[in-house]
């Protein structure tokens, strides 16, 4: 017996929006990070926009495929808190080697804790 077909998903189906607003500027200086093999000049899909899905993906437990993350880019919400279009199933799967690569990554992730927010559970000062 086959497994029942998922509804789509809605915008009203995802939560977590309210956070993009403190995570989009750490977010906007990864945009240019591992365009290096882009040689045609034709990338779409841009480290930000792929790091935002993840966050929206981590987030959202409804979401619980790839199927369901590339349905989730066409929504006019979502492509508002990433800052691009809706993204093919080929865009994501070549997002992951393009952008999650040691050297993009040693080049923009690093200083992510410098611009967090203090925790309000961390201490100061000696123990």
């Amino acid at each position: 017996m086959s497994r029942k077909p998922t509804p789509p998903v809605t915008a009203k189906d995802l939560q977590g929006f309210k956070y993009f607003a403190r995570v989009s500027p750490l977010l906007e200086r990864l945009h240019h990070s591992g365009t290096a093999s882009d040689k045609a000049g034709n990338r779409r899909l841009f480290f930000d926009q792929y790091a935002a899905l993840l966050l929206l993906y981590f987030f959202n437990p409804i979401l619980t495929s790839f199927n369901g993350l590339q349905q989730a880019s066409a929504l006019d919400k979502v492509q508002k808190i990433t800052g691009g279009p809706r993204v093919s199933k080929g865009s994501l799967s070549e997002s992951a080697k393009a952008f999650l690569t040691p050297p993009c990554c040693r080049d923009s992730l690093p200083t992510w804790p410098n611009k967090s927010p203090p925790s309000p559970h961390r201490r100061s000062g000696p123990l």
